[in-house]
């Protein structure tokens, strides 16, 4: 058991109110191997911890352990061309039909072997692990056939045992294009996805998640409905990456299949509100692919307003978001959403752990798990709005 001391601030979500952060002035923070077991101010520490470990927080504020619900981790090659076309004004619906996006990661994927995706895929979880990202969502996707997509489960798989500091939750995003193969048989790669690999994914356990990508050139609603209603069966929680380049009724997919989350939403409209409230779907927030692709932004303060909670994530990709930098989106969801520091933090923790239906994460509270981080600012405003990055967060 230990205890820390001497900390200058600990920024938390409320109990009663997960929109609300609260500031803990000169607190203390006890725990163990395995859990929280107190927070509170200095002076209130309760007799039994009075022997712990002591530990010096050194005057630095300590937050909740940083969690990037929305990645595509794994894939092979890059595509630092397709920056300069679309500054030239390509579009991403024009690169893709031109050969480009994500059936071109698929390809390089697809080469791939195991162990050098596994070799590429540490190399990013190290940086995850130099900002202070505690847990990680990590999606498939660019493989669309059976034995890529599996191969990139089994990535993560390997990637988790390897990094037990980290937390992994695997997503499988078979539904994210149509493959080139199959471009004249649309039915018969659906067809793929429900009988061939979420039955194996699901027989493996290499999973929790179920993606689609909801959009014109990807999968339509009927599809998506098709496609989540047999996922649910098989175990898996819905994701969706929809609303994103047009309006695809977002918030009505998200109620129909009682979605975890709903990413991007750039084009959600105000009339869906009360879908996502009814739903219980969080809205995550990808500012790094807003801003790339030069792209209307999700309304944060209005759905915020609405107390519909708002996740933030990198998105990381090698496309659309390829600056694999958690506290970069934070300080573009501050610039492009006009999200506050406060609300930014509760968005890459306490509504972070609910966009990955995790009851244990993303809050110092009793009974959480111990992953909190120890930073030299003096404030969350000035390591947000200031983006100082140079700042490196310390875990015990």
């Amino acid at each position: 058991m230990k205890i820390l001391k001497n900390i200058k601030t600990l920024y938390t979500a409320s109990h009663k109110d997960s929109f609300k952060l609260i500031r803990i002035q000169n607190a203390a923070l006890v725990w163990d191997k395995y859990s929280i077991l107190w927070v509170g101010e200095e002076a209130d520490i309760p007799l039994q911890y009075t022997d712990a470990t002591l530990v010096d927080a050194q005057n630095r504020i300590v937050i909740p352990g940083l969690i990037d619900c929305h990645t595509h981790l794994a894939f092979a090659g890059n595509r630092w061309t397709e920056t300069t076309l679309k500054i030239q004004g390509k579009s991403y619906l024009e690169i893709a039909e031109s050969g480009g996006g994500i059936r071109s990661t698929v390809a390089a994927t697809r080469e791939a072997s195991l162990e050098e995706l596994e070799e590429e895929a540490q190399k990013r979880i190290d940086l995850c692990k130099k900002r202070g990202i505690t847990t990680i969502e990590c999606k498939s996707g660019y493989g669309l056939n059976l034995e890529t997509e599996l191969k990139l489960l089994r990535v993560y798989r390997h990637l988790a045992v390897k990094n037990q500091d980290i937390r992994f939750f695997s997503t499988l995003l078979a539904a994210h294009t149509i493959p080139l193969e199959y471009q004249n048989n649309r039915r018969g790669y659906i067809d793929l996805i429900k009988n061939e690999i979420i039955t194996k994914v699901a027989s493996e356990n290499l999973a929790v998640f179920f993606d689609i990508f909801v959009e014109n050139g990807a999968f339509s609603f009927d599809e998506a409905m098709e496609l989540g209603d047999v996922a649910k069966r098989y175990g898996f929680k819905i994701k969706l990456h929809i609303d994103q380049l047009s309006h695809q009724r977002g918030a009505e997919l998200s109620l129909k299949l009682t979605a975890v989350s709903a990413d991007h939403l750039e084009h959600i409209l105000e009339d869906d509100f009360n879908m996502m409230k009814q739903a219980g779907t969080v809205a995550v927030s990808l500012p790094t692919a807003t801003a790339y692709l030069n792209r209307p932004v999700l309304p944060a303060r209005k759905l915020l307003d609405a107390r519909i909670p708002v996740a933030v994530a990198t998105d990381f990709n090698p496309g659309s978001a390829p600056v694999f930098d958690l506290l970069y989106a934070m300080n573009l969801a501050v610039t492009l959403q006009r999200m506050t520091a406060d609300e930014v933090l509760l968005g890459v923790t306490t509504h972070a752990a609910k966009a990955l239906s995790l009851h244990d994460a993303g809050k110092i509270q009793t009974g959480y798990k111990p992953e909190f981080l120890l930073l030299a600012v003096d404030s969350i405003e000035e390591w947000i709005y200031g983006f100082r990055s140079e700042i490196v967060p310390e875990r015990i």
